[in-house]
């Protein structure tokens, strides 16, 4: 594929996997990865870190949205993050 086909793939990836997760709250991993892997023919290895970096973004202004209101159990959050980074390690 040439270099503009790959982009415009990734660019209607990436707006699928975001207007699904806006409207039902998946990860875009689920969508991220097989299309990257299936419509872009991309290894196994490099379709499931593509993702990864996408979903920093995402998940601070989900954050910082959540705490402005209140919603958000900080010490229960803490726990849940750090026993959560402890675990992905090991």
């Amino acid at each position: 594929m040439s270099q503009a086909v790959d982009a415009l793939v990734a660019v209607a990836i990436g707006l699928a996997s975001g207007v699904l997760s806006g409207l039902f709250g998946i990860g875009g991993g689920i969508i991220t990865t097989p299309a990257i892997r299936l419509l872009m023919d991309a290894p196994a290895l490099v379709a499931v870190g593509t993702p990864l970096p996408v979903i920093l973004p995402g998940a601070l202004t989900g954050t910082v949205g959540f705490m402005r209101r209140g919603d958000v159990d900080v010490l229960a959050a803490s726990i849940l993050g750090a026993s959560g980074a402890v675990t992905s390690v090991l």
